[in-house]
């Protein structure tokens, strides 16, 4: 999204991406990501793919590591884990990353899962 103030906020782009995962063994699942983007005004239109391996032997700990490649030069590579203190509703995220054209960086995350309406 982006602001112009003329116009107010407006997409700059449009997306399809298809997600597909397999579930070899019940501890090991397999996402395999494709998408193009249509980009709005003068913006490119790029397409790529993402695979990600995911192995969580136990319910509070998840091992990943995935790569990302698109049509417009951008290349990367995550590895990681994620922790759950609570069980499917929260989680803490640890990320170390190579980006083409940015580096090596780390990351820390939180999220809340499983958020309940009603």
């Amino acid at each position: 999204m982006a602001r112009d103030e003329s116009l107010g906020w407006r997409g700059e782009t449009i997306a399809l991406i298809d997600l597909s995962s397999l579930t070899p063994t019940p501890e090991l699942n397999l996402y395999l990501n494709a998408f193009v983007t249509h980009g709005l005004g003068d913006r490119p239109r790029v397409t790529g793919a993402r695979g990600a391996l995911a192995w969580q032997s136990d319910t509070r700990w998840l091992l990943f590591v995935e790569g990302l490649a698109a049509s417009d030069g951008t290349r990367a590579c995550n590895t990681g884990f994620r922790f759950w203190p609570l069980t499917e509703d929260f989680g803490i995220d640890v990320v170390a990353s190579r980006v083409k054209g940015y580096g090596k960086t780390f990351g820390i995350g939180f999220g809340r899962y499983g958020l309940r309406l009603f």
